[in-house]
């Protein structure tokens, strides 16, 4: 992953060259920058190298630390010139003073040739000093290897299949890599091919990646080639060929179908490895030989977990105390054996000091009746290591917050985009690009969410993986973090996270670093001065990122105008009242967040960021509906073309109702709309707007009061709008026609929309609708029921506040895939059935209101099929 921060240097120094080429740059230095560029693009390759070696051994040499220590020092100085470069050249321009800069150029000049000379000074590491182990850790294997070889390279010439079997994090992989990556298998075979069949499940996929593999970039199967003539091909490749071929976690028996007739039985010693969970499926497929790795004995594992935690040469057992001995014993039974998940906790435990912290790990395990919480925590560490590079640096981000704390993935966008991170695509934005990156992260269980109803997601990762992440983030000079609890530094760093009260931070870091991100959390208003966010502003002006969140802050200076390379600016769950005009001088921010702060205006000059993408804004104080107020925004903001998200802003009385559909219009990249204050009138004039929004994906709207017809009935809509998340606040009466017609709707929620009629039938074509949110007088009527065969993808659904509402029925079948299930504050409810069959919930609140008895009659309230994880509470 060491690798990914030069990409990001040799992508600024071409685009630094393409953007001055009709400038009258000397030619020399131009000269200078390309050479720069191909001395990077030389060392490039030696960096990932060395984090390919990391990942194999868990370890390197502290030569190649320094080594790409100083790589890293050098690139951000290179960034450093350019930054400062381009910042003085932005000053001038605003000065008026523009054709005054020929310092700047020499300056550069000069810095540029320095910097070059430096890097060539950095001699290349020789294999021996880029890793400390040449092969991963086979403690414990190293007899199983030798038997695993000898059935590859000896025995008939038929083609013949090895299985290793065994639960998730037994080694299975490590095994067989072990083996495929021996020098003796290397000889013996024509061909090799590693493919992983976890990330082709379907078969055409599979193909396309065995082809991709087998060919080595030779032939290609073309993309329009059907699965026979792909099976076709790699047949006749390998027909005259003795092979090996891992199949790394293969599931179901429609994959090993697809396996066994693609590859031929030519006689000449050829040999398929597959690893598999699933020992049944061996025995169906005929397997030649089949390895059953066992949990390893306590003594196996302790041998391991030395070794990883330790080193090589520590003797736990004559150096420690009995005390510690019992807390490392304890640990490892944790971990059930599995080689993969003892070396994972081990590594993590060897950047562990104290003893608190390796106590603090063992209770994040959890306890002794959690084992499969333990397997599963420990190996979502595994899989981070299986990430691509973008990804590994995407996950760090998760570093600069506190443990804990949930995340919003429009602020995990703003971040990763601010840093380089999103690599742009011609059928995409950038947001949906870090939209796929966020879902891969959730894919692959490193990243956990929760999505809150008309907004976004909330993201987090667990405590195990916060942990290792973090000294990850150490080993890499990926960030800074002090705490008023522990500071700790760990040298030069681009990035900067303080926990708490900043103290004497600003004098503590070293002054040579050039910081490009500041974090920070939970000040107190004693530290948190105006003079100390003006001096930060001072002493690093080429941030491009800044998030102050959670504290105090109640102005933000004017100083605040010196940050030319400023992308993205977050003041979330602050106490300012408004924002500078001198904000107006950022030219090149991206992302503003001001939610939850107490600013109601955006001043004018918010409409000269013309490359503001995200402009989210909620104002802290309720409206008259219970909601957030949204924010006043001044007529001309229809230049801001390269908006993305507009959340949330007013339709105030100061712009009429034309005016402002008019200027909504012109945002013709929008994807997510937040609209409040909304009257009758530009409800209705904002509909015909909306539906020239062909991006749009989110929406919410609401009236001005509870009584305010939200008139948007009349929305022209047809079945290709791509709308995914609809939030109506107000009003409706009947459920506007256009919303059955959104196939593409995952997420709806309506609140006092005051529905006389029974809306399930009318939204049960909503195949696609994974939360369905019923809020606050959404529905008068008095039952709610849901049959068999509607929302079969539903996974979330809210019932909240329904005052008429007296029972809700959920016939058996229906409701297949809901995991979260709330019924609550509706005052007449007597009736809940049946949800014994819900078996994905795992969040389930049925609130029921008190019986009250009167003389001559009783309320009955029943409830059938009561699942034993449902809490039921009573008033």
């Amino acid at each position: 992953m060491v690798e990914t921060f030069l990409s990001h240097v040799i992508e600024k120094l071409i685009q630094f060259l393409t953007e001055n080429a009709a400038e009258s740059l000397e030619g020399s230095f131009q000269s200078d920058v390309k050479s720069l560029k191909k001395e990077l693009e030389r060392i490039q390759p030696l960096l990932k190298d060395a984090d390919t070696k990391y990942l194999e051994t868990g370890d390197v040499s502290k030569a190649t630390k320094a080594w790409v220590r100083r790589v890293r020092e050098k690139a951000d100085h290179i960034e450093d010139i350019i930054d400062e470069y381009l910042r003085r050249e932005g000053q001038d321009r605003d000065d008026g003073v523009y054709d005054q800069h020929e310092k700047p150029r020499r300056d550069i000049t000069s810095e540029i040739r320095s910097v070059k000379d430096s890097l060539r000074e950095i001699k290349p590491l020789s294999g021996s000093e880029t890793r400390k182990v040449a092969r991963r850790d086979i403690v414990g294997i190293g007899a199983t290897k030798k038997e695993v070889i000898r059935r590859l390279t000896e025995g008939e010439s038929s083609r013949s299949v090895i299985s290793l079997v065994g639960q998730d994090g037994i080694g299975k992989t490590t095994l067989a890599w072990e083996v495929y990556d021996d020098d003796v298998v290397k000889g013996h075979f024509d061909c090799r091919a590693w493919i992983t069949v976890s990330q082709s499940c379907d078969a055409e996929k599979l193909l396309r990646t065995m082809t991709s593999q087998i060919l080595l970039g030779g032939e290609r199967m073309a993309e329009e080639s059907t699965a026979d003539e792909a099976t076709n091909h790699l047949r006749q490749y390998l027909v005259a060929k003795r092979y090996v071929i891992v199949f790394d976690d293969v599931g179901e028996k429609k994959i090993w179908e697809v396996i066994k007739h693609s590859l031929p039985e030519n006689e000449k010693g050829s040999r398929i490895i597959i690893t598999t969970r699933n020992a049944v499926s061996c025995k169906e497929n005929s397997c030649d030989y089949v390895l059953d790795l066992k949990p390893w004995s306590l003594y196996m594992a302790w041998e391991l977990f030395c070794k990883k935690a330790f080193g090589n040469n520590y003797d736990c057992k004559r150096h420690c105390s009995e005390g510690f001995k019992q807390l490392c014993c304890e640990i490892i039974s944790k971990c059930e054996g599995l080689p993969c998940i003892i070396s994972t906790v081990a590594r993590l435990l060897s950047t562990k000091e104290r003893v608190s912290e390796w106590r603090g790990v063992l209770e994040i395990l959890g306890s002794e009746n959690d084992k499969m919480n333990v397997i599963s925590k420990a190996r979502s560490l595994m899989s981070y290591f299986d990430l691509p590079y973008h990804l590994k640096t995407c996950l760090l981000y998760f570093v600069v917050f506190p443990r804990g704390h949930r995340i919003y993935d429009t602020t995990l966008y703003g971040l990763w985009i601010a840093d380089g991170l999103v690599k742009a695509r011609e059928d995409k934005t950038l947001e949906e690009v870090a939209e796929e990156y966020l879902n891969e992260l959730i894919q692959r269980n490193l990243v956990a969410f929760q999505v809150i109803p008309g907004e976004s997601k909330l993201c987090q990762v667990d405590y195990l993986l916060h942990e290792m992440i973090l000294s990850r983030a150490d080993e890499l000079f990926f960030c800074q973090i002090w705490d008023q609890n522990r500071p700790r530094f760990i040298g030069k760093s681009p990035r900067l996270a303080i926990f708490g009260d900043p103290h004497n931070v600003l004098e503590t870091i070293d002054q040579n670093n050039e910081l490009r991100s500041v974090f920070l959390f939970n000040a107190s208003s004693k530290k948190l001065t105006k003079s100390f966010i003006a001096n930060l502003f001072e002493k690093f002006k080429l941030l491009k990122v800044l998030s102050i969140e959670n504290a105090p802050l109640y102005n933000l200076p004017d100083e605040v105008e010196s940050l030319f390379h400023l992308d993205y600016l977050s003041l979330k769950y602050t106490a300012l009242k408004k924002l500078p005009k001198s904000i107006g001088k950022l030219r090149n921010l991206q992302s503003l967040d001001v939610r939850y702060t107490l600013v109601e205006e955006l001043p004018i000059e918010i409409n000269k960021l013309r490359k503001l993408r995200q402009l989210l804004a909620y104002n802290t104080a309720c409206d008259r509906l219970g909601g957030f107020r949204g924010l006043k925004i001044h007529e001309g903001f229809g230049c801001l073309e390269s908006l993305q998200t507009l959340t949330l802003v007013e339709a105030h009385p100061g712009i009429d109702a034309a005016s402002f559909v008019k200027v909504l219009e012109k945002l013709k990249q929008l994807r997510w709309l937040d609209v409040c204050q909304l009257t009758a009138e530009t409800a209705r004039a904002l509909c015909g707007s909306i539906a020239k929004m062909n991006r749009l994906e989110r929406i919410c709207l609401a009236s001005v009061n509870r009584d305010e017809i939200l008139d948007i009935h009349e929305m022209p809509c047809s079945d290709h709008v791509h709308l995914w998340d609809v939030l109506l606040i107000g009003p409706l009466k009947t459920m506007p026609d256009w919303i059955p017609r959104l196939r593409s709707l995952r997420s709806l929620v309506l609140q006092h929309a005051r529905l006389v009629d029974e809306p399930i039938q009318c939204l049960k074509g909503l195949t696609n609708l994974e939360g369905l949110f019923f809020m606050h007088n959404a529905y008068d009527g008095e039952e709610l029921h849901f049959e068999e065969g509607f929302f079969e993808k539903l996974k979330s659904l809210t019932v909240r506040g329904l005052k008429g509402l007296k029972m809700v029925r959920i016939d058996k079948g229906a409701l297949p895939l809901v995991e979260v299930l709330l019924i609550v504050e509706s005052p007449l409810l007597k009736k809940v059935e049946t949800i014994e069959h819900l078996t994905n919930t795992k969040q389930l609140l049925v609130e029921i209101p008190q019986p009250i008895f009167q003389s001559g009659g009783s309320v009955n309230i029943e409830i059938k099929g009561t699942p034993h994880y449902c809490t039921f509470v009573f008033k």
